[in-house]
């Protein structure tokens, strides 16, 4: 008889997989939509997002914002609110229901740039608060976030800019 625990390990194995290799191919889009799945799946299960703990960086974030981020932490005093204290991945403070429109601005073979227009409400036209464009760059064999541009109020922001702040 098949236990359960290894039969569950390698279904998810097997589903997963996909998005994995699809998040590793030229398309920096797959790339992108492969991570929204992943936030996705996290948080049916109530996990932490992946790209809140340093760990969870590595293979999605290029490897020199990853040292930024790092070092803006480091900075923070304990019990102080970290550099990124909303959701990246939704422009929000506690993500948004659906998945993004995806677009690739440009590509080239070693940097991209996919906008992500965000879901909104039915009726609602999307606005500068509701479109994020990641800046990508092939690293490791693969694509990785070079930085995040979105809009708050209006107000631009971008990952780097918030993470030298600190």
């Amino acid at each position: 008889m098949i236990s359960r625990r290894p039969f569950l390990a390698g279904l998810a194995v097997a589903l997963l997989a996909p998005v994995a290799a699809r998040a590793e191919t030229g398309d920096p889009a797959a790339f992108v939509a492969g991570l929204y799945d992943r936030l996705a799946a996290s948080r049916r299960r109530k996990e932490p997002d992946f790209w809140r703990e340093p760990a969870g960086r590595t293979g999605v974030f290029a490897k020199d914002l990853v040292d930024l981020w790092k070092a803006a932490e480091a900075k923070v005093e304990d019990g102080d609110v970290g550099p990124i204290d909303f959701d990246l991945f939704f422009n929000a403070q506690d993500g948004r229901p659906g998945k993004p429109t995806l677009v690739v601005v440009d590509v080239d073979s070693t940097k991209a740039h996919v906008r992500a227009t965000l879901p909104v409400a039915k009726g609602k036209t999307a606005g500068a608060d509701d479109t994020l464009v990641f800046s990508l760059v092939r690293e490791g064999g693969g694509w990785r976030i070079d930085n995040l541009h979105g809009a708050a109020g209006g107000d631009p922001w971008d990952l780097r800019g918030l993470l030298s702040l600190q």
